[in-house]
């Protein structure tokens, strides 16, 4: 499965990779997220955290604020630059949930992988990393 992800990875075919059908070219609505081992809450927010990935740029809703930049594939990185975020204050269970999805985010590079119409994104770190989980708002 990994050599199969690689591939269609690699290849920038993410619209017919193996059975799972999934374009990553997408609005993806977050489902989960977990830091250090602790899951966040993600249903508190008055709208879907999401992250919408188009040819060579992203955005987002963080739960509190909007985030943006530019990516770049590398096998099975998602390697972001030139990262920003608006930066408003906003209630105690939202910035937790900010400051979690932000560390995949900012300027660096994150494992993620489409797997059963699921976009995954992980990455390591102190006390466990963290990883998150987006569902596709449209196909």
């Amino acid at each position: 499965m990994k050599k199969t992800l690689g591939v269609c990875v690699l290849a920038l075919a993410f619209v017919a990779c193996g059975d799972d059908s999934v374009n990553l070219y997408n609005t993806w609505n977050l489902v989960s997220l977990n830091d250090g081992g602790n899951p966040i809450d993600t249903n508190h927010s008055d709208r879907y955290v999401s992250i919408t990935i188009d040819k060579d740029k992203f955005n987002g809703y963080s739960g509190c604020n909007s985030f943006f930049g530019s990516y770049k594939i590398n096998g099975d990185q998602f390697q972001s630059a030139n990262s920003g975020m608006t930066r408003m204050l906003c209630e105690p269970k939202s910035m937790e949930l900010e400051e979690s999805l932000i560390k995949l985010f900012s300027d660096n590079s994150v494992r993620f992988m489409l797997q059963e119409g699921k976009l995954v994104f992980e990455k390591d770190g102190e006390n466990g990393g963290v990883k998150a989980i987006f569902e596709a708002q449209s196909k």
